[in-house]
């Protein structure tokens, strides 16, 4: 049988094989289809924004060809922290400060009052509550994009009802600091927030809510606002020894004399318990509190260790240190 591809096969199109008998030619053939497109995912050329559509393209394994997509362009969002915010008389809040959730590239292009002449709006977005009673307040982004909410103007200070924001239990390493960042209810509170320690040993906190681990135990941080109060469980680690001072490399004791030991732990806050050992204890002894007691001459190795980290002393006893 002879065999002679008379149209090549292709993606989109299909080919033919031709096959003849060379006893009885006899003429035979074979259509072959077309492979199709295989393509793989889709690659993104040009991110969609909420004022242009993307483009995304993929490519064929088989013959290269590209295709491209149109990505729809983004929708504007705009969301306020609250949809009912109090405010005390004479009192200013910015637009701006409320405003969450805005897509990429979007921005607060408008804002405006249903009641000015009781919560009106200065041309830099600041609220000024002027009067008792509600007003409508209306947010619109440069997408077209709103959102609405009602300003209740009132003569008392407006009060606390909630603090969230903050974990019910945290871990801090002692030396290091972590930044409470609790978030009142409403938005408008005036009323101030206050920090406190029960144990000042272990952790102390700032006016400002930075709280600092002292060394290793437990303690309760609560944050207070007006009559509502949150209180947060910390818990401080010892940090792990990286050095070991105080601790001389050589000392020569006179025979019966002894000496103590004084190691200094590093970083502070370093609360690992401290072991001694002597490599004889027949030239020269060492009590669990770091005591070394001269027995008789030679030389003995004290070594202190305190977690991973060790440090050694060489001792050196004689008779007398005039000798």
């Amino acid at each position: 049988v002879s065999i002679a591809a008379v149209e090549a096969q292709h993606v989109a199109a299909a080919g033919l094989v031709q096959e003849q008998c060379p006893r009885c030619g006899i003429l035979r053939e074979t259509v072959l289809p077309a492979t199709g497109h295989t393509y793989g995912a889709y690659t993104v050329v040009r991110a969609a924004t909420i004022f242009e559509a993307g483009e995304q393209e993929r490519s064929c394994s088989v013959c290269g060809s590209v295709q491209s997509e149109a990505i729809p362009k983004l929708s504007g969002t705009v969301n306020l922290k609250t949809d009912s915010l109090p405010v005390q008389i004479n009192e200013k809040v910015t637009v701006q400060s409320l405003v969450t959730g805005l897509q990429e590239g979007d921005c607060v292009a408008s804002w405006s009052s249903a009641n000015p002449e009781i919560a009106a709006i200065s041309a830099d977005g600041t609220i000024l509550a002027k009067k008792t009673g509600t007003a409508k307040i209306t947010v619109s982004t440069k997408s077209g994009a709103t959102a609405v909410m009602a300003v209740s103007v009132q003569v008392d200070e407006v009060a606390t009802t909630n603090i969230s924001g903050l974990k019910k239990k945290l871990s801090l390493t002692a030396g290091k600091k972590f930044r409470l960042t609790p978030v009142l209810t409403p938005v408008s509170s005036q009323q101030t927030i206050t920090y406190k320690s029960s144990n000042q040993k272990v952790a102390k906190v700032s006016a400002k809510g930075v709280v600092k681990g002292l060394r290793k135990g437990t303690a309760k941080i609560t944050v207070k606002s007006g009559s509502k109060k949150y209180v947060v469980r910390l818990k401080v680690t010892a940090p792990a020894v990286k050095k070991i001072k105080r601790v001389p490399a050589e000392k020569m004791l006179a025979k019966g004399m002894t000496f103590q030991l004084k190691p200094k732990l590093k970083p502070a806050g370093c609360s690992q318990k401290i072991h001694y050992k002597s490599s004889d204890n027949r030239i020269a002894s060492v009590t669990a509190r770091g005591k070394i007691t001269a027995q008789k001459e030679g030389t003995a190795r004290i070594t202190v260790t305190a977690g991973n980290v060790k440090v050694v002393c060489k001792v050196t006893v004689t008779d007398s240190l005039s000798g």
